[in-house]
């Protein structure tokens, strides 16, 4: 991670930047496919997560769906380490090396997913006292052998339907407030829209989820938390269609994003997706 402070580097890297153009956002087009009427992408993704105080729930998220890719279409079943994620997500957004827990945009995930890569878990652990710090050298040697295509959206019903029917877990952020969070650990794992009327929700933060599946006939989603597996359904619950059509509770600006594939890193990174349904 050496930086160029040199006259001669930087102009060396504005002439390749001319000589090979780049665009970060370009588009994917899924088809309006038959949809299947039920998909349930569970027994391919890891255990489930505990975060614990710490404010890594997108980074924990987009952890969930690398492994979920590792083990399915790469035949590694690892553990990815979310504070390797998390740190260079924190570095991205925050504009330093030097950093606080203050959670991550989904955006900047990716990017830092984009362009250093992931490495197992036993190479950075999700241990307390490594949070906020840099990880180490052979973490970062061991996450350059990897980049990955990350895919993003508008929140829209037919766009997640599509992501998991072509077998893509999605990320998305959204408001759980307490009453819901009681209500969904009472009943076994099914959250309801609440009332919204008086409701303090717009003070609530964002939580990042993974959508792994969805039923069209019942209308709801089947979501990994990041809670354990004591919480909800043994840490995944059940989302009403009708909770990601309400603006208040949901991340509307930052849309959904997933990773369409992890490929061995080349001298060239890669676009993110825009995702576009024909």
């Amino acid at each position: 991670m050496m930086l160029h402070n040199n006259d001669q580097s930087q102009n060396d890297n504005r002439i390749q930047a001319k000589r090979r153009p780049f665009r970060l956002m370009r588009t994917l087009v899924l088809p309006n496919q038959h949809l299947a009427s039920f998909v349930d992408l569970r027994q391919w993704m890891s255990p489930i997560d505990e975060q614990g105080h710490m404010q890594t729930c997108a980074a924990v998220a987009f952890a969930g769906v690398c492994d979920y890719l590792f083990k399915r279409f790469m035949n590694n079943p690892v553990k990815v380490s979310r504070l390797f994620i998390y740190y260079n997500a924190q570095m991205i957004e925050q504009k330093s090396r030097e950093v606080d827990d203050n959670g991550v945009l989904p955006m900047n995930t990716a990017l830092g997913l984009r362009k250093y890569g992931v490495c197992e878990e036993s190479y950075w652990p999700y241990q307390n006292h490594l949070l906020n710090q840099m990880p180490s050298d052979s973490a970062y040697k061991r996450a350059s052998r990897y980049t990955v295509v990350p895919v993003h959206t508008t929140i829209d019903i037919n766009a997640i339907e599509v992501c998991l029917h072509n077998q893509l877990p999605v990320l998305v952020g959204i408001r759980l407030a307490d009453e819901s969070i009681r209500e969904v650990e009472r009943n076994g794992g099914y959250l309801r829209v609440p009332d919204l009327n008086g409701s303090t929700i717009s003070s609530v933060h964002l939580h990042g989820i993974v959508i792994v599946g969805y039923d069209r006939s019942a209308q709801y989603f089947i979501c990994r938390n990041s809670w354990g597996r004591r919480w909800g359904y043994r840490g995944y619950f059940y989302m009403p269609y009708e909770y990601l059509t309400r603006p208040s509770l949901v991340d509307d600006v930052g849309g959904i994003w997933s990773i369409l594939k992890i490929l061995p890193r080349t001298n060239t990174l890669p676009t993110v997706r825009r995702l576009l349904l024909s």
